[in-house]
């Protein structure tokens, strides 16, 4: 979803907003300035928690990254080996021939 999409479907909803607060009387510009104090809270709110996922995402990656170093710098062979095996896998199963 886009930013213009959103902008879009805020402006609908309190547009909205605004035909039914006329036909019950109601001050829509308190409103209307209320309602997007807790979006911006919500948007906040949430571009926060995103950096928050994004940086512990990032930290275990790194972490799953040394863990395997570790593995491969203790048995390099079998892991060559592995490697081997599993490209003959594949290039075999790619390039079989069908009779």
């Amino acid at each position: 979803m886009s930013k213009n999409n959103v902008k879009s479907d805020r402006d609908q909803i309190l547009e909205k907003l605004e035909e039914i607060a006329k036909g019950e009387g109601v001050d829509v510009s308190e409103l209307a300035a209320n309602l997007h104090s807790q979006m911006d809270t919500f948007k906040d709110k949430a571009k926060d928690k995103a950096a928050e996922v994004a940086s512990q995402v990032k930290d275990k990656a790194v972490q799953v990254a040394g863990q395997v170093d570790e593995k491969v710098k203790s048995r390099p062979w079998w892991f060559i080996g592995a490697a081997a095996a599993f490209g003959f896998w594949v290039g075999k199963n790619i390039f079989r021939r069908k009779n």
